[in-house]
């Protein structure tokens, strides 16, 4: 079997050890960033997150805390104002 790669003149094993060798270069590189950016973020996330929980609440209006104690209930009645679409001849 032979295996060439014609723009870098490298033939047979040494070829597919260079594609392999490239490959894994590319994977540990990605590797690398993505656990850089994990490192960044877990611990912003977490400061994040304390600050979240130590913000002051917003303060309730009086009027909404009026409304909260009691609940209304709105009932009504109703009634066929017109004749249904179906009986209505196309244009």
């Amino acid at each position: 079997m032979q295996v060439q790669v014609r723009s870098i003149h490298l033939k047979g094993w040494l070829a597919i050890f260079v594609a392999l060798a490239v490959f894994f270069a590319v994977a540990v590189g990605l590797a690398i960033l993505a656990f850089g950016i994990f490192l960044f973020l877990v611990p912003a996330m977490a400061i994040a997150t304390i600050f979240y929980y130590l913000l002051p609440r917003p303060k309730r209006r009086p009027n909404e805390i009026e409304r909260a104690g009691r609940s209304q209930i709105i009932d009504g009645s109703y009634r066929v104002v017109g004749e249904a679409d179906e009986r209505r001849e196309p244009d």
